[in-house]
């Protein structure tokens, strides 16, 4: 199957968009974001095209999702230029990182733990 390469101008240069393999997405550090706001976030980007922001530090990501990093598919690598712009496919996977998780372990040393059924 045969697909059209888009191109898109910035200043001098021409760079084709390239297919999006994985994103990965920064949540707001105030609050926990829902699944569905983040199943929002794919559906109004899914065949849309995305640019990365350039960023020196963590602190500068304000936005309730804001694109970290973009890996674009195996055969049309080799663009990785400030203004490249990527297309959210389908078969793009997509990865929410949280500023902290919070994880919880539970131990079971009851009684009824040790107990070996013959």
């Amino acid at each position: 199957m045969i697909q059209p390469v888009m191109f898109q101008k910035f200043t001098k240069h021409w760079f084709p968009v390239v297919q999006a393999d994985q994103v990965y997405l920064l949540m707001k550090k105030e609050y926990r974001i829902s699944r569905n706001i983040r199943a929002s976030w794919y559906f109004h980007h899914l065949n849309e095209n995305i640019e990365l922001q350039e960023r020196q530090s963590l602190a500068e990501y304000k936005g309730e999702l804001d694109v970290l990093s973009v890996i674009p598919r195996v055969s049309e690598r080799g663009g990785g230029h400030a203004q490249q712009q990527y297309r959210v496919t389908p078969s793009t996977d997509i990865t929410f990182f949280a500023h902290c998780y919070r994880i919880v372990f539970v131990l079971d040393l009851s009684p009824s733990t040790g107990i070996v059924y013959m």
